[in-house]
């Protein structure tokens, strides 16, 4: 009798195409809670970036435009806007900011690495929760999946 160990090319094939079903099925699972990681980090840092600046509101009357005009240390680096002014505040997934320059002021800003490309989180003076707002179909997707699953999320 012969007696062969091992297993067969069919077997082995098989065996492949089943781990690649299962990590096609579990890698968008894997990102979105990588994401929901990112974002967790980023939501602690604008809720005290806010706070920090309603204080310099309180002491001044205006709200900062500069990350070093409030009392506030955030893990990254400190760099100039465009021009070189408006200073914020760059990690390896955010940008963060007390400013935010367009159509409504915000006390909190921060823009998902890389800028204009996903999506940014913003808290204003006058309402309670974070905005969320996506560049892209990557970036609407992920807010629309924050607020679904945050209650002090909106869009």
């Amino acid at each position: 009798m012969n007696s062969r160990n091992g297993f067969t090319l069919i077997e082995l094939l098989v065996v492949v195409l089943i781990i690649g079903i299962l990590a096609a099925i579990a890698l968008p699972q894997y990102n979105k809670a990588a994401e929901r990681a990112r974002i967790s980090e980023a939501v602690i840092n604008l809720k005290a970036i806010a706070e920090a600046n309603r204080m310099y509101f309180l002491a001044t009357g205006s709200y900062a435009e500069n990350i070093s005009d409030i009392d506030i240390t955030l893990p990254g680096t400190q760099v100039a806007g465009a021009g070189g002014g408006s200073y914020r505040i760059e990690s390896k997934y955010f940008t963060y900011s007390p400013y935010g320059r367009g159509t409504e002021n915000m006390i909190a800003l921060a823009q998902r690495n890389p800028a204009y490309k996903y999506y940014y989180l913003a808290i204003f003076p006058d309402k309670q929760g974070i905005k969320c707002y996506g560049y892209s179909q990557k970036g609407k997707d992920v807010c629309n999946d924050l607020v679904a699953t945050n209650s002090n999320l909106y869009k």
